[in-house]
């Protein structure tokens, strides 16, 4: 008999406040292609072209339980009330260090997702990598100006900017400049009908939905697509990790000075939807190798063959990589990697993998 999956998500306030839960949207968007039934705790996630909200509320109970850890945020009461007879899974996106994935309230939990994944937290054997990966809207939006003309420019269109953005923009982005056009994308505030709008895309993403990101997005060469901070492990998780990792950043200054090797470090809070949007559109990613400070992903890239891979704080080399591949050379990367990230991150494949572990659970 197949099981029955349900979501237990939390509503929709205000695009300042949307709690846009996309790791449930993806898994619910594969659900549907793979003919996997589901339901919900509330109605979420409007579809304008289906009429009808993607996530439906129902009071059947699921065989397996899909929790974003946004669910149990300041309601105790909530976590009293999981069913440890079911198979239990909690969606961990957070950005902070300290997350869902380290607390021991979460220990009976048979499954964690965790994106931002690092080794060097030392995650129970419940914890596994995710990815921000793509939602459908994502793929649709991307899609649907496929075809635009690409410019030899390279973008930047950073939301916040990470230590390690602010890294690229000082060392790579002048040496890029050299060569291209550097375009800084900043999204417009779009119509009063728009904003005004609780069922709007824009809204219900959390004012991250742009359709003019996306044509530019298509229309760029390059894009750079770095997140997240470097820091020296040990990781702060206990007092004596925080004052040995003091001692040891202290004994590196006096070693290297300022130049402190890119090996001694670890990138926390490295995902994002830039990434995942470079991939799955025309141009090519920019990103930190993802064999190196601890990016753990299920399904990990090849550097030169699906993005240009920065060898640690090696800037330099990437920028001289990069002009010498020539924008042909770099077209094909970008194709080579929109495919890989359809591969392995669309709705269908993040499920299939989903589907995989909750097997692995029931054996």
């Amino acid at each position: 008999m197949a099981l029955q999956y349900k979501f237990f998500l939390v509503p929709y306030v205000s695009p300042l406040n949307s709690s846009y839960q996309f790791l449930s949207i993806a898994l619910a968007e594969g659900f549907n292609e793979l003919g996997i039934a589901y339901g919900a705790n509330i109605d979420y996630w409007w579809q304008t072209d289906k009429n009808s909200f993607l996530f439906g509320k129902t009071d059947q109970v699921g065989d397996v339980n899909i929790y974003e850890s946004r669910f149990f945020e300041g309601n105790d009461a909530a976590l009293k009330q999981v069913d440890y007879s079911k198979i239990n899974i909690l969606i961990d996106h957070n950005d902070r260090l300290f997350t869902p994935a380290l607390e021991d309230k979460y220990i009976k939990f048979n499954l964690i997702l965790r994106t931002h994944y690092n080794p060097k937290m030392h995650y129970r054997v419940n914890v596994k990598p995710w990815a921000f990966g793509l939602t459908q809207t994502m793929i649709d939006s991307i899609n649907s100006t496929i075809n635009q003309p690409i410019k030899p420019r390279v973008m930047i269109s950073y939301r916040k900017l990470h230590d390690i953005r602010k890294l690229s923009n000082e060392r790579l982005v002048p040496l890029l400049a050299k060569q291209y056009e550097i375009f800084n994308f900043e999204s417009q505030q779009p119509s009063d009908s728009i904003t005004n709008d609780p069922l709007s895309l824009w809204s219900q993403t959390g004012r991250r939905y742009d359709p003019d990101y996306f044509v530019e997005l298509n229309s760029s060469l390059l894009n750079l697509s770095f997140g997240g901070t470097p820091i020296i492990p040990p990781l702060p998780l206990n007092k004596p990790s925080r004052v040995l990792g003091k001692a040891k950043r202290e004994l590196l200054k006096l070693v290297y000075g300022s130049n402190i090797p890119a090996k001694h470090y670890t990138l926390i809070q490295y995902d994002s939807w830039r990434l995942w949007e470079s991939f799955a559109s025309n141009t090519c990613p920019v990103f930190s190798d993802c064999s190196q400070f601890g990016i753990t992903l299920p399904v990990k890239p090849e550097p030169g063959i699906h993005y240009i891979a920065v060898d640690g704080f090696n800037f330099e080399a990437a920028a001289l990589q990069i002009k010498q591949l020539g924008d042909e050379k770099l077209k094909q990367i970008a194709q080579q990697g929109r495919q890989w990230a359809l591969q392995h991150y669309s709705p269908k494949a993040v499920s299939q993998r989903l589907v995989a572990l909750v097997a692995e659970v029931k054996q």
